[in-house]
């Protein structure tokens, strides 16, 4: 890897368990995953949690993915969302911000990043009723939209 990459694996219990990445919906349309953000209590959140904790560099708002379990391209790397284990190889956004310490850090603003403990409801419970366009279906609460051929949630506070 050089250094304008990096690698991590992640782990969840279930495939219905959310891995807490969420990518920017404009980059996923144009079939790129770029990090939105990091949902708190998740594999990924508690993956960052750890790096800060360590003093190493956590994902970033930005950060893009460009490999799962060696696997490129857009349809290649959607193996994701049958996974419980994932290599995942991410090409660094460039941060000019000073690193924050661990008790301030931030992947992002506020904005950017959901709120501590917000989860998608599962999609299996129902609620993704509205036709949002391109396989995509919002919940009926409004923050949520999820693509059922990609297992991919977007929240859009």
């Amino acid at each position: 890897l050089d250094t304008q990459t990096f690698q991590m694996e992640l782990r969840r219990d279930g495939i219905q368990q959310v891995w807490g990445l969420t990518w920017s919906r404009t980059a996923f349309a144009q079939k790129r995953r770029i990090l939105e953000g990091i949902v708190a209590g998740t594999p990924a959140g508690m993956w960052n949690e750890e790096q800060i904790a360590l003093g190493n560099r956590p994902l970033h708002v930005g950060d893009e993915l460009i490999a799962v379990g060696g696997r490129r391209g857009f349809q290649g790397m959607g193996v994701i969302r049958d996974l419980l284990e994932a290599p995942l190889t991410f090409v660094k956004v460039q941060v000019e911000a000073p690193r924050p310490k661990p008790q301030e850090a931030k992947c992002g603003s506020e904005a950017e990043i959901p709120q501590k403990g917000l989860l998608p409801p599962a999609f299996g419970l129902g609620g993704y009723s509205s036709d949002a366009g391109d396989g995509w279906r919002g919940h009926s609460g409004g923050q949520w939209l999820h693509s059922e051929a990609e297992g991919v949630y977007f929240h859009t506070p």
